[in-house]
């Protein structure tokens, strides 16, 4: 439990009220009334107060909940940036998450204001004296406690140009002009679907034949795509694949694919439905050594010009696909 100053020298609980949409209107008026009061200190909500709230009280608000959404952030400041009748200031705290590569960062306090770059701490517009001291030490005290980012970036601003200066990818492929050649790249997402190239295949075809990559945008984010002849043309020379079920021995080696390892999980265990990604993950846990996974090619057309088309086949150990499914019946 939180306490602040009661106003009279002491000390009292924060109160503090969940907003959430399953609350009735009524009932929300009657909290944001209490907020207006004083009878309330705080309010927390998850995209419930983005738009059509305004306070004349608030003005702190917590981000503890990073957006890739430049609106939704300024209509989260909107929140607390209302004139007050004693000129008290705003206070923003931003809660800095890592978020995954590829992605658009979090928009930052220097991108809902477009300016290239904010110092920690420092004050947006005027404030009087007074509020500037007490803003200080109570950003300092929050330093103390959970640290801070030196030099807030408009990093959100500068990766959304980015991303307007790339191709687009349109149903898993992205047409880019080179040398007077239009060339198509694919996805990763576009490989496994029409290819069954998954992450193992990819990653070895990656490293032992010459494939061209680029960055391409897709909704509102910057993916790898890959040359799709010159992975087709890396199939054909994989060796080929057996009949399913039948596993291949390699050396001293024998291999099981992980589309058979799903049918004997399932097979095996009823209970068990996998996706591919589940064993693809787990497969991903478990090898260890390239000597663990192996990859095959299986037919797949012949085009009009007579150009064979393959799809890949990952294999792994027996050893490992055994483990694959015991992981499978424990989940």
């Amino acid at each position: 439990e939180r306490y602040m100053d009661d106003g009279n020298g002491g000390l009292r609980p924060l109160r503090v009220r969940a907003i959430t949409s399953a609350i009735p209107a009524a009932a929300r008026q009657k909290i944001y009334d209490e907020l207006e009061k004083g009878d309330l200190d705080a309010l927390t909500y998850i995209d419930v107060l983005t738009e059509g709230w305004d306070s004349q009280r608030a003005n702190v608000i917590i981000n503890a909940r990073p957006t890739r959404s430049l609106v939704a952030a300024r209509q989260r400041m909107g929140r607390i940036l209302r004139n007050k009748q004693d000129d008290r200031p705003a206070l923003a705290i931003d809660i800095v998450d890592t978020l995954a590569a590829g992605t658009a960062p979090q928009v930052s306090m220097a991108d809902i204001f477009a300016v290239a770059n904010i110092e920690n701490g420092k004050a947006v517009g005027d404030i009087t004296p007074a509020h500037a001291t007490a803003m200080a030490d109570v950003i300092q005290e929050l330093y103390g406690t959970f640290g801070k980012v030196a030099t807030i970036t408009n990093t959100y601003t500068q990766y959304v140009a980015m991303l307007e200066a790339l191709p687009q990818i349109s149903r898993g492929q992205a047409a880019i002009k080179q040398d007077g050649k239009v060339r198509t790249f694919a996805s990763a997402g576009r490989l496994f679907t029409r290819l069954n190239v998954d992450s193992f295949a990819l990653e070895h075809l990656k490293a032992n034949y010459d494939i061209e990559t680029r960055m391409a945008r897709r909704h509102f984010e910057a993916v790898e795509a890959y040359d799709e002849d010159q992975v087709q043309a890396s199939l054909a020379n994989l060796p080929n694949a057996v009949h399913t079920g039948q596993g291949l021995r390699v050396g001293d080696t024998s291999y099981v694919s992980l589309t058979e390892v799903m049918a004997i999980a399932n097979r095996t265990h009823s209970f068990v439905e996998p996706s591919y990604k589940q064993v693809e993950d787990l497969a991903h846990e478990l090898v260890r050594t390239p000597k663990d996974v192996h990859f095959t090619k299986r037919f797949r057309a012949r085009t009009h010009r007579g150009t064979i088309l393959y799809t890949c086949q990952t294999m792994v150990s027996i050893e490992i696909g055994q483990a694959i499914v015991a992981a499978l019946r424990d989940q």
